[in-house]
């Protein structure tokens, strides 16, 4: 399985990770969901309108996080890079419950897609456990 692979199962299993931003010099963090595994790349998505948008077009640099109920944990780094890209979005609005509730269709010019890019992960089975490594 490669590695980005066992990243994307990482998150269905633990459903809700968490997504550090900056802004002003302070660290900004919510709740996100993957959107999709497409082109071999980690999608996410968001509102133009929305905060998290507009402090990663200034500042690309994040850090995310999730555990799971078992301990098991998965944190990366990387750079997001913004992509009107409607396949994927189609992709996630015909996977994911919510999104079409909030963003429509595809060509909603308020909905935009993004992936991780220059990517390392760390995939931890359990707390006391040295971390897999991968970058993607």
């Amino acid at each position: 399985m490669a590695s980005i692979e066992k990243i994307w199962e990482a998150f269905q299993a633990n459903k809700v990770c968490f997504l550090a931003t900056v802004e002003n010099g302070e660290p900004k963090v919510r709740p996100v969901s993957p959107m999709a595994l497409s082109e071999g790349k980690l999608w996410f998505c968001t509102f133009r309108s929305r905060n998290i948008y507009r402090q990663l077009t200034i500042h690309p640099g994040l850090q995310m996080f999730s555990l799971g109920q078992d301990t098991s944990s998965v944190r990366i780094t990387a750079k997001a890079v913004f992509e009107d890209n409607r396949a994927v979005k189609q992709i996630g609005l015909d996977t994911r419950p919510n999104l079409p509730r909030l963003f429509g269709r595809a060509d909603n010019p308020e909905f935009i897609a993004y992936y991780l890019a220059e990517a390392k992960a760390e995939l931890r089975s359990a707390p006391n456990l040295p971390p897999e490594i991968f970058e993607f």
